[in-house]
């Protein structure tokens, strides 16, 4: 006899179940596997069929819902975007020398987390170390995805932001924030500079095949070395990198 305690623990193993008998389960069958009462488990059931994660089809059959397949595909392309983006990467990379970031969207906490990397040659860098988790009001990685976010999701990430990681300082009013995300929206890139704290970067996002943002791509260097390079040139070597892996990601959704 399986023991599940709780409401989430006993969705849970329903939510496995579903998943490993994609023809579909009768609630009595699920009840019985479960060692569950009917009732609790049409109850729980009803809810995960509200939120997408279950749906109920004729004969009272019961299946793993879109919601619960989307789940599946962000967290196996947070593997996926990795080899796929690399070839960007390293063009980008290749062009400018400077290090080339891929960071994926974290839902969860509303970041921005650092999954892969090339660093530059040049020896005055920034760490940007895989695994790294970045606030997204500040740099272009991380407003190259807050733009993209709901209205919703964008004033809850103002509200909770914390002081600049390097500066210290406390974010622009939120009018003006909104404006630069106006812009990044306009030109499908973000664009940063902080010449106190030496940092600069440009950035542009990438999307599911839904256009639910799913992260970025970009460059990151010091500040006094922005210069040496043209800036529209790279911005739109940045932008068309992040459009050609969206489309790409696009493809190997569908084909």
């Amino acid at each position: 006899m399986f023991e599940h305690k709780g409401s989430v623990s006993r969705s849970m193993a329903i939510l496995k179940l579903l998943a490993r008998h994609q023809s579909g389960m009768k609630l009595k069958d699920i009840a019985s596997e479960l060692s569950l009462p009917s009732s609790s488990v049409h109850r729980l059931l009803q809810t995960l069929v509200q939120s997408g994660l279950a749906e109920r089809g004729e004969q009272q059959i019961y299946r793993a819902g879109p919601d619960l397949y989307h789940i599946a595909w962000i967290i196996r392309s947070r593997f996926d975007l990795v080899t796929l983006s690399r070839p960007f990467l390293e063009r980008l990379w290749r062009a400018y020398d400077e290090t080339a970031v891929l960071a994926a969207y974290n839902r969860a906490h509303r970041t921005a987390t650092i999954i892969d990397t090339i660093l530059t040659s040049h020896p005055l860098r920034h760490a940007m170390e895989v695994g790294m988790e970045l606030e997204l009001p500040w740099g272009s990685i991380g407003k190259s995805i807050l733009a993209y976010l709901s209205d919703d999701d964008i004033r809850i990430v103002l509200a909770n932001a914390s002081v600049g990681p390097l500066s210290g300082q406390p974010l622009p009013a939120n009018d003006v924030i909104l404006e630069e995300l106006e812009d990044i929206r306009r030109d499908k890139c973000a664009v940063y500079s902080d010449s106190n704290n030496d940092v600069a970067g440009v950035s542009a996002p990438v999307f599911l095949p839904n256009r639910e943002i799913v992260g970025c791509i970009g460059l990151t260097m010091p500040a006094v070395r922005r210069a040496r390079h043209d800036l529209d040139n790279m911005s739109a070597a940045v932008r068309e990198s992040a459009i050609e892996l969206t489309k790409l990601i696009e493809f190997s959704t569908t084909s």
